[in-house]
């Protein structure tokens, strides 16, 4: 991946760093409670690129969705529950993978501090070493986000695009986030690079 593309992407990260969370976050959270939480995720997150590589793009394209839609409160990976659909089998999820990693991410940290971080500080943290995995810089990530027991799958719609969406409807909808043209194209770009993601139809309303 170019690294136009990753520095695209950093601006993206500040923004959900302090975009709307569930739970009061502050840097170094866990610093009483799990000291090494953010090196173990680091760690995790290092192995798993290297043993596959297309990891390092799921790790933001799953804080993407999951902060998109309503807050960044884990609740992407919720399952499908008693009639209720998860958001990560809405069409617009489609192509999203590598969940189970998290689960390996949240493995070791159980071993370290057993209920304490919260899978929703693994999304972020895991997308902040993602990109530092693809050539980006450290950034600082509040941690603290509390896990959501709700799904928001009938407001996926609002805040993914459609894969066959005209282009000024993609950058319309990220424009909505705050996320500006050069964040949507580097965001999409990035994903379709690793081959995670259907490609944005071009064309023209």
């Amino acid at each position: 991946m170019g690294s136009a593309f990753i520095f695209l992407l950093i601006p993206l990260l500040f923004q959900f760093n302090s975009g709307e969370c569930v739970g009061a976050i502050r840097r170094n959270y866990y610093s009483a409670s799990c000291p090494r939480a953010e090196e173990i995720v680091k760690e995790q997150v290092t192995a798993l690129y290297h043993k596959h590589g297309n990891t390092a793009i799921s790790w933001i394209r799953n804080l993407f969705h999951d902060c998109a839609v309503k807050s960044c409160d884990a609740s992407l990976l919720l399952e499908d529950a008693n009639g209720i659909q998860s958001e990560k089998a809405t069409s617009r999820s489609f192509g999203m993978r590598n969940f189970k990693y998290i689960e390996t991410i949240k493995a070791a940290l159980e071993k370290e501090c057993p209920g304490t971080v919260s899978c929703a500080d693994i999304v972020a943290l895991s997308a902040r070493d993602g990109a530092l995995m693809l050539g980006g810089p450290y950034v600082a990530m509040k941690t603290g986000r509390r896990d959501g027991k709700q799904s928001y799958a009938a407001q996926v719609d609002t805040y993914i695009p459609n894969h066959n969406d005209t282009v000024s409807a993609v950058l319309s909808t990220f424009q909505a986030m705050g996320i500006d043209t050069q964040g949507a194209v580097a965001l999409l770009g990035a994903c379709n690079t690793h081959g995670e993601e259907r490609t944005i139809t071009r064309r023209t309303e």
